[in-house]
């Protein structure tokens, strides 16, 4: 419904006045009642008389959508010399707030609250679930408004937190000034203060990697409990070499220093793992409780540390041009995700087994899983990689369930594949001579050290870096692989590497371990499903035996050939049936209601690895070699 009071939106555009002289915000956050679920904030911001526009950050950087968790901001309050103001929303812009200010008035004072509480699914919850009764993580853009036509690279901001009794705090910002609980930080532009989120806690734990590097590395850990806060020698010595591998792999550095900020927590990541956002200057990443303590766990933890470390170069100094905004208000275009996040993937794996975070057997594991998980997607069909980069908008509040058939985030793991098959290539093209190496370092390196920076680039700029590597017809590659409806996955990687996907009835180390952890089962590449520990289906493949028995995401398995779901009790039932050719007799819950299946599974259970080709050079030894001493 419009309000009558509304200011017509056309109006406002073309009423807005001008920036106030002094560009500088205040915003002073205070984290006090973090316990509850609620992060407090106050904004001092210079306005001048006229109608004026206020927005709420909505296409966040590094989350490639439109999921600025508006839905969280609660009690907006606006004053001016003491005295209220009214405010409306925009009736089209949702996330446009506008008021006007009286004559004489020299700055606008914003109260507001964020509730730190999940409300959708995607990158919305991950912003939000940010607080529990031991730590919080502050993302600053959920508590920020700033005037309309403000650029981010120009509009000021003075930060503030005010912290609990006891809390400890990191973040790459600069020129920390505490006093009692409150820490005022340096001012900086508003892109510098989105780029650069805190974690606080009572129980903290920072120190140094790879301490002889300049520019300055650290490990910034906060925990539910101080037992979470304790890592290896192993994962330490992992951690040194990953900051001395990417070294070598770029050749330079665009950060004055970096931190991995990690916060951990059930109540942040339900599963055994860890997960992050990048960032210029840090990585923000969230984890379970014990995830530096699980056997499970390590391989998330040098994947995903490796990834977001490795986007300070892809995706925050080299980002596609599409991804470069001059807002936070404008759409992105997500064209070239496989660039951004495919490459990543890419450079992650690679980089943790180069600085030792995985093993060798680990890194073929990996890439073994990556290429079932894709060419078992049966939404290749009808989606191609390139429309998974530029659909992931529509995706974003979207629930599990079909995934294997509407096809998400594919530009990981597809991209991931098609790098690697760029890597073998050039390494054959140039006999060894030339690698993706030499593309990493020229393209994102640059070779000049800089601070934070952003400079765009385009699909043409990445063909002819790589053609000044090694003579090809970069172009006509990657266009075929974006727009391809092949039904296989792009495993040209893996097999010009030395190696080809097979499958054997038993799961790898890796596999045993995760599914160990999770209790899953999946087994997509045989009878067609992937499920929870409970007997949840959470996934199907569209076409597969159990499609066509009639198994859909959100069922669950009762009964196993007459006995309750277990794990144990399914395998065992998809030995005897592909012993026996005969199907597996399921009793499922559907929405309330029991009914019984048939299940084909004459191939039993079947577990991706990876198999070497004999009389061929093994170039993923050499892919996961480390190259630091070789470089000096």
């Amino acid at each position: 419904m419009r309000s009558s009071h509304c200011i017509p939106a056309v109006f406002l555009i073309l009423a807005l006045p001008l920036l106030a002289e002094n560009r500088l915000e205040v915003v002073k956050v205070d984290l006090s009642d973090a316990r509850k679920n609620v992060i407090h904030a106050e904004l001092t911001i210079p306005v001048k008389p006229g109608p004026f526009t206020l927005v709420y950050p909505k296409w966040i950087p590094g989350d490639h959508a439109p999921t600025g968790p508006i839905g969280n901001l609660a009690g907006l309050f606006m004053s001016a010399n003491g005295r209220s103001l009214g405010w409306t929303r925009d009736p089209v812009d949702l996330y446009a707030f506008h008021v006007r200010i009286l004559p004489g008035v020299r700055s606008l004072k914003v109260n507001l609250d964020f509730l730190a509480i999940a409300s959708t699914a995607g990158a919305t919850a991950n912003a939000s679930i940010a607080t529990t009764e031991k730590l919080a993580i502050l993302r600053w853009h959920v508590v920020l408004l700033y005037p309309a036509q403000a650029h981010p690279k120009e509009w000021m901001v003075q930060p503030s937190v005010r912290l609990p009794i006891g809390w400890q705090y990191a973040s790459a910002l600069d020129g920390a000034k505490q006093t009692d609980q409150t820490i005022t930080f340096d001012e900086v532009t508003l892109e510098k203060l989105v780029d650069s989120p805190l974690i606080a806690g009572q129980y903290f734990r920072r120190f140094a990697i790879a301490p002889g590097v300049t520019p300055k590395h650290f490990l910034d850990i906060v925990a539910d409990t101080p037992e979470d806060l304790v890592t290896t020698a192993e994962q330490e010595q992992a951690l040194t070499s990953l900051v001395i591998e990417a070294s070598a792999l770029f050749g330079s550095h665009h950060f004055q220093h970096y931190d991995f900020l990690v916060a951990l927590s059930g109540k942040l990541r339900k599963r055994t793992v860890i997960g992050g956002q990048e960032h210029h200057e840090s990585s923000d990443d969230t984890g379970s409780e014990n995830v530096f303590r699980s056997p499970a766990a390590h391989v998330s933890v040098g994947e995903n540390l490796a990834h977001e470390y490795a986007h300070s170069w892809n995706g925050k100094y080299r980002r596609p041009i599409g991804q470069f905004p001059t807002d936070y208000q404008s759409p992105m275009n997500d064209q070239l995700l496989w660039v951004y996040e495919g490459l990543t993937e890419y450079v992650g794996v690679v980089l943790a087994a180069r600085s030792g975070a995985i093993t060798r057997d680990e890194f073929r594991d990996i890439l073994a899983e990556l290429a079932d998980e894709i060419d078992n997607r049966s939404g290749r069909e009808w989606k191609d990689l390139e429309d998974t980069s530029v659909s992931l908008p529509t995706l974003m509040n979207t629930g599990h369930g079909w995934d294997n058939w509407r096809r998400t985030a594919d530009y990981y793991s597809e991209g991931a594949l098609l790098w690697l098959e760029v890597d073998a290539k050039i390494r054959t093209l140039t006999n060894k001579k030339k690698s993706l190496d030499d593309f990493c370092r020229a393209f994102f390196g640059k070779g000049v050290d800089t601070g934070p920076e952003v400079v765009p680039y385009t699909f043409n700029q990445i063909t002819a870096v790589l053609n000044g590597i090694a003579r090809y017809d970069w172009n006509r590659f990657f266009q075929e692989r974006l727009h391809s409806k092949s039904p296989h996955a792009p495993l040209d990687g893996i097999v010009r590497s030395g190696w080809t996907l097979a499958y054997s009835a038993t799961p790898t180390k890796l596999m045993q371990l995760e599914q160990q952890e999770s209790g899953d089962l999946n087994a997509i590449s045989s009878a067609g499903f992937e499920l929870s520990n409970d007997g949840t289906v959470t996934d199907v493949k569209w076409g597969s035996g159990a499609d066509i028995a009639g198994l859909a995401p959100g069922m669950r398995i009762l009964t196993v050939d007459a006995k309750p779901y277990s794990v144990a009790s399914m395998r065992d039932a998809m030995d005897l049936a592909h012993e026996t050719k005969n199907p597996i007799a399921l009793t499922i819950s559907n929405t309330g209601y029991e009914r019984s299946i048939q299940l084909p599974c004459p191939e039993g259970q079947r577990y991706p690895h990876l198999q070497r080709t004999p009389g061929t050079p093994d170039l993923l030894d050499d892919i996961a070699r480390p190259i630091a001493s070789a470089s000096r």
